[in-house]
C-alpha cells in the first residue's frame, strides 16, 4: 500500500521545525548559545538516525535496516541559519506540486524568502498543502534543489517545514534540511518534487547529504 510522506516524515519535519529557538545571527555567535545550538542539532540528527533504524515505517528498506549506521550530514554551519521575513503573496496562488508517482498535490503558493548564499541573492517560495490531514496544522513547505543535488545530496532535492506564523517571521535553518522519504529506495512512499522555481544556483552545503546504501559483502 502506498504511503504518503505525511507519516514518519511529517513527524520528523515537525520536530525539525519546532526544536530550535529563533535567535538572531549575533546571538548564535556567542559561545553559550552556540554550544547549545550545536548540541541540539546533533540531538535531532541522532533521533532521526534512531527512527530510521527502528521505526516500523522507516523509509530505509527493511532488508537494509540491520546494517544501517546512520545518515550522512554536512558539518553544522550556523551561518546557514537565516532569520527572514516571508513576503506574502496576496491572495496566494493555487498551484499543483508534482509527486514522484506522477500525481499532483494542490497547494497554495504562500510567499517567498529573499536572502543571500555565498554572496549570491536567492529566492525560495514557500507552499501550504491543501490536502494535509485534518488533524495536522497547516505548515510552510519549502522544497528546494541546489548545486549539490545529484552530486553531494539527493537528486530529488531536500525539504524544510516550518509552523505557520502570523507575523511572517521565520528562521530558515539549512542545517535541518532533510531528504524526502523517496531518497532511500523504499518505493512505498510518494514525495513532492521541488518546483523548478525553487532550484537554487548555489551549493547549500548544510543539512543532510545523499544516502549510500550499505554494500553487500
Amino acid at each position: 500500500m502506498t504511503r504518503c510522506i505525511q507519516s514518519l516524515f511529517s513527524v520528523l519535519g515537525w520536530l525539525l521545525a519546532m526544536s530550535l529557538p529563533a535567535c538572531d545571527q549575533r546571538a548564535e555567535k556567542s559561545s553559550p548559545i552556540g554550544e547549545a545550538y550545536f548540541k541540539r542539532v546533533m540531538q535531532i540528527r541522532e533521533h532521526r538516525d534512531q527512527q530510521f533504524k527502528t521505526a516500523a515505517d522507516s523509509p530505509i528498506p527493511a532488508p537494509l535496516r540491520a546494517k544501517f549506521q546512520g545518515l550522512s550530514y554536512f558539518p553544522i554551519h550556523p551561518h546557514m541559519r537565516f532569520r527572514l521575513k516571508l513576503h506574502r503573496i496576496q491572495p496566494p496562488d493555487t498551484v499543483w506540486i508534482m509527486t514522484t508517482h506522477g500525481q499532483d498535490r494542490p497547494a497554495l503558493k504562500w510567499g517567498y524568502f529573499d536572502f543571500t548564499v555565498q554572496q549570491t541573492p536567492v529566492r525560495l517560495f514557500a507552499y501550504v498543502f491543501l490536502d494535509h490531514a485534518p488533524s495536522q496544522n497547516p505548515r510552510l513547505f519549502i522544497p528546494f534543489r541546489d548545486a549539490t543535488s545529484g552530486k553531494l545530496t539527493y537528486s530529488g532535492g531536500r525539504y524544510l517545514y516550518l509552523p505557520l506564523r502570523r507575523d511572517d517571521r521565520y528562521v530558515l535553518d539549512f542545517n535541518l534540511a532533510f531528504n524526502p522519504a523517496c531518497a532511500y529506495g523504499n518505493t512505498d512512499y510518494v514525495c513532492p518534487i521541488p518546483p523548478p522555481e525553487n532550484s537554487l544556483p548555489v551549493a547549500v552545503l548544510a543539512g543532510e547529504k545523499i544516502w549510500e546504501p550499505p554494500q553487500s559483502p
